[in-house]
């Protein structure tokens, strides 16, 4: 009871924050707005700015001021998030960047500004309208659409029907094999098999992923020992009951386009190369790409690096 006592208006500052910052993450969340400008931005700097505004009187150490309190506050928002099951971890690490960055920047700014403090709660009440009044605005705004392609590839020491017969069905990825990494650890899922109809254009081929989620895939490029392409649709009834499938994928500004798998000789070595397209529609597709890159380029070299071990090592 004491530490509260001494410690009221930092603990109040924050929790007006974090409590801003969930009825934001709602209120857009209903309108299907997660991916716009005025929650990934606008939304943050406020929550910056607030806790200043409710203890601009008090004096504290200046550690406390610029850094801590901003990302406090964005620490509970999240942890509130996360206890009505409103945002996963991976979601979370997404939105960390601009929540912690801009209310840090704002929460400086603020602090340097001399407030009127007879006017200072009515000036708090006006920017944290801001996001209100400024996401009809952004809406008026064409939304652009993007494709972007991500591509690795690894060097094989095999032959090229022993590749073709590893990329065109996958038999069951043991755990052994698999070598996940961070972002698996935070809800990603993993590739764990795929079987096709037939070996042929146009041939149905299901990928299955970790928690029962699948993509169904359909052949549309075929040339045997050089070249595979598979389009690529989530099969939503498979969707997992977790915040990433249902914000990512299955929302309505992100899907895959294609997958191609091509093998190429180069300086007398056989190169695999996994290709992925997908599309992205929002006003902020250079941080979807920044994102969506980093993923699939992990996904990819560790479905490559399976390949290799089994094209290489496995009898």
């Amino acid at each position: 009871m004491g530490y509260f006592k001494r410690n009221k208006v930092f603990i109040i500052s924050i929790s007006i924050a974090a409590i801003y910052g969930l009825v934001a993450r709602i209120g857009f969340g209903a309108f299907d707005q997660m991916n716009s400008f005025a929650y990934l931005f606008v939304v943050p700097a406020v929550m910056g700015a607030i806790p200043h505004f409710v203890k601009s009187g008090e004096k504290r150490k200046v550690f406390m001021d610029w850094i801590l309190i901003p990302w406090m506050s964005v620490f509970v928002f999240f942890g509130l998030t996360m206890i009505f099951e409103l945002e996963g971890f991976l979601c979370l690490v997404i939105l960390a960047a601009p929540f912690m960055l801009l209310g840090t920047l704002i929460g400086l700014i603020v602090r340097f500004t001399q407030i009127n403090k007879r006017n200072k709660n009515k000036l708090m009440i006006s920017i944290m309208l801001i996001p209100a009044f400024f996401a009809p605005f952004e809406e008026m705004i064409v939304t652009p659409s993007e494709n972007f392609e991500v591509r690795n590839e690894i060097v094989l020491n095999t032959s090229k029907e022993r590749i073709w017969a590893n990329i065109i069905q996958v038999d069951e990825i043991s755990d052994e094999e698999y070598n996940s990494g961070i972002f698996q650890y935070l809800g990603m899922p993993r590739p764990i098999k795929a079987t096709v109809s037939n070996r042929g254009l146009g041939a149905e081929r299901i990928g299955y992923f970790s928690g029962g989620l699948r993509f169904i895939e359909v052949i549309e490029v075929f040339e045997p020992l050089r070249k595979a392409e598979f389009s690529i649709k989530l099969d939503s009834s498979s969707l997992r009951n977790v915040a990433f499938d249902h914000h990512v994928l299955n929302g309505n500004y992100f899907h895959f386009n294609t997958a191609t798998y091509q093998i190429e000789e180069r300086n007398n070595q056989l190169i695999l190369s996994l290709t992925s397209s997908y599309f992205l529609k929002s006003k902020l597709n250079f941080y979807g790409a920044f994102w969506g890159d980093l993923m699939l380029e992990d996904f990819q070299a560790r479905l490559l690096d399976v390949i290799k071990k089994r094209c290489e090592y496995k009898l």
